[in-house]
C-alpha cells in the first residue's frame, strides 16, 4: 500500500489522522486484528458520507506557495506561532480554534490548517 498520512496528537488519549480513506482502512483494521483497545471516530469525505456534508465534523485546508506564510501571518488572531517542520499549533483564525501544520512544498513555508467542519467557510472566506 502506498500513501500518505498524519497524525496529528490533540490530547493526552486523543489523535487526528488526516489521510485517504485506504490508509484509514488499514489503520482500522490493525487496531481490529491486534486487539487495540481504541476508539475509532471516522469523519468520511463529503462524497463518501452517507449523510453528505452534515455528516461532517472536521474539515481541512491547504496552504502553499509563494505568500503562504505571509497570508497565514494575516489571518491569525494575535501573533503567529513560529511552527517548526512538520510540527503543529493551535491557533484562531475569524474566532475559530485551527490546528494549523507546518509543511511545505517547492520550498515555501505552507502547511494544513484542520478544524471544525462548521467553522470552515468562516476560515476558508477569512481573506476573501
Amino acid at each position: 500500500m502506498i500513501g500518505e498520512c498524519v497524525l496529528q496528537h490533540l490530547d493526552e488519549d486523543s489523535f487526528e489522522l488526516i489521510s485517504g480513506t485506504h490508509l484509514q482502512n488499514w489503520v482500522e483494521y490493525n487496531t481490529v486484528i491486534d486487539d487495540h483497545d481504541v476508539t475509532i471516530e471516522r469523519d468520511l469525505q463529503t462524497s463518501q458520507n452517507p449523510k453528505g456534508a452534515e455528516g461532517r465534523t472536521r474539515t481541512g485546508f491547504g496552504m502553499d506557495g509563494p505568500n503562504a506564510e505571509a497570508i497565514f501571518r494575516e489571518v491569525v488572531e494575535g501573533e503567529a506561532p513560529s511552527i517548526p517542520f512538520f510540527n503543529f499549533r493551535r491557533v484562531k483564525i475569524a474566532g475559530c480554534d485551527v490546528i494549523a501544520l507546518r509543511h511545505g512544498m517547492d520550498g515555501h513555508k505552507g502547511g494544513e490548517l484542520s478544524g471544525a467542519y462548521a467553522d470552515g467557510p468562516k476560515v476558508r472566506d477569512t481573506r476573501s
